[in-house]
Formats: structure tokens, C-alpha cells, sequence
């Protein structure tokens, strides 16, 4: 037996009824209601006609909205005027017109959930290419409806919300970079990009550690490195301990305490890392979204575009690239937070007055610069040109939409801990190369 989708007819017929009586329940309605939010068709037409007349400013009630409905040829499709007059006295008032507008909405987010649940199910028995986007639908689908109210804001909270909005940009860490260029903002995303050995996930690391210690929730997907990797990186960053001393279970007697006490301390810092390999976009919005809502990511940090699993088969590699760039951008509007993606480099000859990377460099750099509202190349000129001293390093803003770009040369690149640092915050590991 069919089973007849969640609907209160009572409630759209007293919705209807206050809006032709009342223009206060019209400026209600037309902040959050749309024509879908109507079960009953004869609804769903005067919605129509009501909604033509507010947007044209002008006044609502039973006859202009007779009028209308002649106009668009749609009169006898709710019973002629008689029809009109009928409904418009089911309700003596429109004072209610907000309570009947929310049970109108409750009953049409059920049917929303019911109908996608529908559409991944038939994907799932089709077994389309596409099932991994079609889910992802379905879970952003589900979000927009938890949180589908209009929110509206006075001057005082606008005001506020100036300050507010400065509190919301995250920190990098590396306290001079951040005076000249900014933080990371909520909703945005961007690309730390590099060659290889260039250090973007010492970078991404580095800023991580600082993030969390001040309270940002950290979620970090690494498809390259293992978690004992990933562990032996923060303490050998925190601690100062040399990293091949400690990834080869040689720590000196006399640091096994402070490798202890950091291992500790770095337990209770908000860092959640997912291990896992070929991920695709789609995997990581899910597992984004389960954190997020549990208040445990507030910055995500992937490791690295070009080994994601690409989906898609008629699609180039670049424009598969840029489908999760733009993906990644969706989820950080989406759930009000900031994502990094880190990116290879494309290989190319250099010579000695340009070793230093540019955005077309980017591997399929159209779609990717496109999407990102920030590109920083973490960058150590001697692993291009011998002649630079091995610790001298730079973060080069490529591309930033909330300010100016350039090199910033105010860092220092410590091989023997893998991480960077400013020079104000220079720090002497002689007593840790015994």
C-alpha cells in the first residue's frame, strides 16, 4: 500500500487564509516559504499568484489575487473565485500565520528527506559511476534542511559582528606572515603548494600545532605519510628532539623525559588525523561533516591533491583536479570553516634567477587558482640553488583575496626537526645532535 507523504492540509489552508487577510503574515511567508513547500496543488498555485504580487509590491488580498490567478490563466485550477473566497476565511486572523508556517515547513523537510532518500536508493540499485557524488547530495541535501531558517540581523548585530568577524580568521602561527598577509578565513579555502622537499607538510604541520594550541579543532587527512609518521613529526616539532633520532628509537637517556612529557602534552591537543589513501572529495566531506558536527573541526588540512582518487571518466586529470578543489571550497562555505589543500608542483627546468615557483606551476593551475582564495608556496631556495644557505626559507603569497601578496623572507627551515620558524623565534637544537 502506498504510503501517503507527511503533509498538513489544515495548516497550508490556514497559511493561505493569513496571508490574504493579513500583511504581516505575507512578510512572514515570503522570508522562508516557496511554492514546493505546498503539499496540495490548489496551495502550491495560490502561493504562486500571492508570491507575483509581493514581488511586484503590490497589495494582497482576495481580489487582487483573483485577478492574478485570471491573468495567468489559473483561476478554475482552485475553484474559480468562490474557491478564493473559501479559503481566504478559514482562519478568522493572521496573527497565527508564523505557527501554521512552521508546520508547513516541517512536513515539506520531510518529504525533501524522503524523495533524496529515494533518488540514493535508485542510484544505488543503478549502480552509477556517480554514486559517491549522489551520496554527497543526499548528506549536503540533509544539512540544508537542518538549517534552512532565514536569519536576519539588526545594526547593533551587524556592528558587532565586525568585531566578531575579525576573531574568526585562524591564525597561521608564524606571527609576521600573519601581520602582513592575514589569517586563514572561515569559508575559504586554501592551497599550500611545493615541490618535493620544499616542506608544504612541514608547513601544514607546523601551522596545525600552533592552531590547535590555541583551541582550533584540527582535522588532517594524510594519504601520504602513516600515523607513526605523522607522530613522529609533532614531537620531534614540540619537543626539539632531533626527528631521525626519534624515528629510529634513538632518543639520548637524558631527553627520554621530555619525549615523554611532550608525547603527553600533544595527546590532549584537538588534532584529529584520518590515515587512509585514495580518498576521493566525497569521502572526505563525509567524514568532514560527522567531525563537524560533533564540534570537532573548525580547519582542514589534506594531504595531498594530486594522490586523492580522481572520479569522473570523461573528464581530463585537470578538471578532475578542479572538481575537488571546488568541492573543498562547497565544504568550507558549507559548514562555516577553512580548508587547505595541499598541491604538487608541475616539474620544470629553472634557472638561477627564477627558481622560485609561480601559480601556473600549479598542476591544472587554471581550476585550482580559480577556486582558491589563497596560494602560499612554502619555499627553500637551496634545494634549487646550492648556493643558498640550507636554513634560509621563505612563504611566497602567490594569491590572496583578503590581501597583498608577495615573498615573505622572514623564515628559517631547521632540517633537524623537520619544521619552520621565524627568526624573532629562532631556536638552538646544538644540545639535541648528540
Amino acid at each position: 500500500m502506498t504510503r501517503i507523504p507527511p503533509q498538513s492540509i489544515d495548516s497550508e489552508r490556514a497559511l493561505i487564509s493569513s496571508m490574504l487577510q493579513d500583511k504581516t503574515a505575507c512578510d512572514i511567508a515570503f522570508t522562508t516559504a516557496k511554492e514546493d513547500f505546498f503539499y496540495h496543488y490548489e496551495h502550491q498555485i495560490l502561493f504562486r499568484a500571492m508570491d507575483g504580487l509581493y514581488k511586484a509590491n503590490k497589495p494582497i488580498d482576495q481580489l487582487t489575487v483573483v485577478v492574478e490567478l485570471q491573468r495567468l490563466k489559473l483561476i478554475d485550477e482552485v475553484g474559480g473565485a468562490y474557491g478564493v473566497a473559501d479559503i481566504s476565511n478559514r482562519v478568522p486572523t493572521g496573527a497565527n500565520a508564523k505557527y501554521y508556517l512552521n508546520i508547513v515547513h516541517e512536513a515539506y523537510k520531510r518529504r525533501k528527506i524522503i524523495n533524496d532518500a529515494g533518488n540514493l536508493i535508485d542510484g544505488a540499485y543503478e549502480n552509477a559511476d556517480d554514486l559517491d557524488k549522489t551520496i554527497d547530495t543526499f548528506q549536503n541535501s540533509l544539512s540544508e534542511s537542518r538549517d534552512s531558517g532565514v536569519k536576519s540581523s539588526n545594526m547593533m548585530d551587524l556592528m558587532l559582528s565586525l568585531e566578531d568577524e575579525r576573531s574568526r580568521d585562524i591564525r597561521t602561527g608564524f606571527h609576521k606572515f600573519d601581520m602582513y598577509y592575514g589569517g586563514l578565513y572561515r569559508k575559504e579555502l586554501s592551497i599550500i603548494a611545493g615541490n618535493a622537499s620544499m616542506g608544504k607538510t612541514a608547513w601544514a604541520m607546523c601551522t596545525m600545532l600552533d592552531m590547535a594550541k590555541r583551541g582550533v579543532n584540527v582535522l588532517f587527512f594524510s594519504m601520504e605519510m602513516g600515523r607513526e609518521s605523522v607522530a613522529t613529526r609533532f614531537v620531534s616539532m614540540e619537543s626539539r628532539i632531533r626527528h631521525d633520532l626519534i624515528k629510529k628509537n634513538r632518543v639520548p637517556d637524558n631527553q627520554i623525559t621530555l619525549y615523554t612529557e611532550t608525547a603527553k602534552y600533544l595527546s590532549e591537543l584537538p588534532i584529529e588525523t584520518i590515515e587512509k589513501s585514495s580518498l576521493s572529495i566525497y569521502d572526505i566531506k563525509a567524514i568532514t561533516r560527522q567531525f563537524h558536527a560533533r564540534g570537532k573541526c573548525d580547519i582542514v588540512f589534506i594531504d595531498y591533491l594530486q594522490i586523492m582518487k580522481l572520479l569522473g571518466k570523461n573528464e581530463t586529470t585537470s578538471e578532475k583536479l578542479g572538481m575537488i578543489t571546488r568541492e573543498a571550497k562547497n565544504l568550507a562555505k558549507e559548514l562555516d570553516i577553512h580548508v587547505s589543500v595541499l598541491s604538487q608542483l608541475k616539474r620544470r627546468e629553472t634557472t638561477s634567477r627564477d627558481i622560485r615557483p609561480h601559480l601556473s606551476d600549479l598542476r591544472g593551475s587554471g581550476e585550482i587558482e580559480q577556486d582558491a582564495d589563497m596560494v602560499i608556496f612554502p619555499f627553500r631556495p637551496h634545494v634549487k640553488n646550492p648556493e643558498f644557505a640550507e636554513n634560509i626559507a621563505e612563504a611566497i603569497m602567490e594569491k590572496n583575496r583578503n590581501g597583498q601578496v608577495g615573498n615573505y623572507e622572514g623564515l628559517y627551515w631547521d632540517a633537524d626537526t623537520v619544521r619552520f620558524y621565524e627568526e624573532d623565534r629562532r631556536f638552538n637544537n646544538e644540545t639535541n645532535k648528540s
